[in-house]
């Protein structure tokens, strides 16, 4: 059963980041484009529907996010599909556009608001951040008109987040970027998630450390301003430090959660819908005979997190929060399917001591935005707080709470 859909909806695209993971460039008309689209969003409801018959689930609900390329270049398809969906009357399908906004304009903002698109930008950061990668075919930077619509957009929707590509050249910036996009674009979530395919260095772990640290400092202020922004390793680290119990799988890719691309190849999710995805990786074609890798969905099903975290890192101090285990940088670094790149091994650590450091002086100051948003509801505050793992984390001057938590 899979109601999380990756659509390719296009392989067209107005910039050539070096970071991208998608190789496929296959052109076609927009006519062509749009019946596709529509071909292949009917195909996901129907095989929605053939697996509620088998297989019970109570919320009938579809989640398709609309990837490229760029999918505003694709815009009839974008208002073809948001169309289609309103035919749909037996399952609610939830359409969400992942864009470089460049083209995502007042225009075309108001019309995802008014059909119940959702838009997920995906920025890198301030100028100097977004203009070292993000740039058109002719080189030109685009930075301007990215923020010009950002802000148009965060000024008609709340509770938006931003997704960020960190890489080697850009690890410097990483704080200025989180005090743009939040301070200056208004986006209220940041999730910098480090470019895949490359040879992170120990020399770029200690620059990323020295830069998690500014961020840190940097929310812990916001915070007792009674500003709460959600930064991606402290939202990870904190719910695993409020909830200290290991996750059993990896993300839902290649269970609940597919991607389709532009030749109607059905992957694990739209990190996959490229060219260079290795054939074992590759779950089947929705116009020849649909799923037929049952073997990688059954070892995908089968496989333990917590028993591999028990068995290989139980002595990690980030093991309750860990994201080290990417299906698609695991196929990347060649490794096998289900081992962690070693730099990955080293940058959550860091992340967990930044998170357990907030989290002491958070408590220690009794901040009630911090409690309201991260505390379990389950918890009683007087009586119950965190365990924290006690591996050599040093905080001066705060005494870290020593009785546990096990919310669920």
């Amino acid at each position: 059963m899979f109601n999380t859909v990756d659509l390719m909806l296009t392989d067209k695209c107005n910039l050539t980041c070096s970071f991208c993971y998608i190789k496929n460039k296959r052109q076609v008309s927009a006519p062509e484009e749009v019946q596709r689209n529509l071909d292949t969003c009917n195909w996901i409801v129907n095989q929605y529907r053939a697996d509620i018959e088998t297989t019970p689930f109570n919320r009938r609900y579809i989640r398709i996010s609309l990837y490229g390329g760029e999918p505003t270049m694709a815009w009839d398809s974008v208002k073809a599909l948001a169309d289609w969906t309103k035919t749909i009357l037996d399952v609610k399908v939830n359409l969400n556009i992942i864009t470089n906004m460049v083209l995502m304009d007042e225009e075309k903002i108001d019309y995802c608001i008014a059909n119940n698109i959702s838009i997920s930008p995906s920025i890198d950061g301030d100028k100097a951040t977004e203009d070292t990668h993000r740039v058109t075919a002719t080189g030109a930077t685009v930075s301007d008109q990215v923020f010009a619509n950002a802000r148009i957009l965060n000024s008609k929707v709340t509770s938006r987040s931003c997704r960020s590509t960190v890489t080697p050249e850009t690890v410097k910036y990483m704080a200025s970027s989180v005090k743009y996009v939040t301070e200056e674009l208004g986006f209220n979530m940041v999730n910098q998630i480090l470019a895949g395919g490359i040879n992170w260095t120990d020399v770029d772990i200690k620059l990323i450390e020295e830069q998690v640290i500014l961020i840190t400092d940097w929310w812990l202020a916001k915070m007792r301003e009674g500003k709460h922004y959600s930064i991606y390793y402290l939202r990870n680290m904190l719910n695993g430090i409020w909830n200290p119990m290991r996750c059993r799988h990896l993300c839902f890719s290649g269970k609940n959660h597919i991607g389709i691309d532009t030749s109607g190849n059905i992957y694990p999710c739209h990190r996959f819908c490229n060219a260079d995805t290795l054939p074992e990786y590759n779950m089947g074609n929705i116009h020849n005979g649909g799923f037929v890798n049952t073997a990688l969905r059954t070892k995908l099903l089968a496989f333990d997190l917590a028993a591999y975290h028990k068995e290989n890192c139980s002595n990690c101090i980030a093991v309750n929060s860990c994201r080290a285990l990417c299906l698609h940088e695991m196929m990347l670094a060649g490794n096998g399917m289900f081992t962690p790149l070693s730099h990955y091994c080293k940058l959550w650590p860091i992340y967990y001591k930044e998170a357990m450091r907030a989290h002491a002086i958070m408590d220690a100051e009794n901040n009630q935005l911090y409690y309201n948003t991260y505390k379990p509801k389950k918890c009683n505050q007087s009586t119950q707080k965190p365990k924290p793992n006690t591996l050599n984390i040093t905080i001066p001057n705060i005494t870290l709470p020593d009785d546990g938590c096990n919310a669920t």
